[in-house]
């Protein structure tokens, strides 16, 4: 049996999707959402480090490498084509624009989503509103 696809509107730094996908083989993130720079960092770490886990273990030390400092980039030229993937993943898309909208429309699509009958799981934190 296949992994549930989830589609993770604002999505901060993912505690949501995390918490989804960390129910082994029943959830998989196909695209997360998130407008803000430092939440879609985290987001993109955070997949990467799944992708990782699940690809190439023996790997790992590359993103420990990076999260201790000891690194200057979270990836080795032996995992670069996961970090890519973490980014095709983690988006940085300001939702309700047309620009954004047009960019999580092809995210699903590329999924397999937009127009299948495969189920797939909407899933949304909450829209924080700044206060001055």
């Amino acid at each position: 049996m296949s992994s549930t696809k989830i589609v993770d509107l604002f999505a901060g730094p993912g505690g949501l999707g995390e918490g989804f996908s960390s129910l082994e083989n029943a959830f998989e993130i196909a695209v997360s959402a998130e407008m803000d720079t430092h939440a879609r960092a985290t987001l993109r770490l955070r997949a990467f480090f799944r992708l990782l886990k699940a690809n190439r273990p023996e790997h790992l030390g590359d993103y420990f490498a990076f999260c201790n400092g000891k690194a200057p980039v979270p990836y080795s030229e032996h995992t670069e084509d996961l970090w890519v993937l973490s980014g095709e993943e983690a988006r940085q898309i300001k939702l309700g624009s047309p620009k954004g909208n047009d960019e999580l429309e092809e995210q699903i699509n590329k999924a397999g989503l937009g127009n299948s009958d495969q189920d797939w799981v909407l899933i949304g934190g909450p829209l924080a509103k700044h206060i001055h």
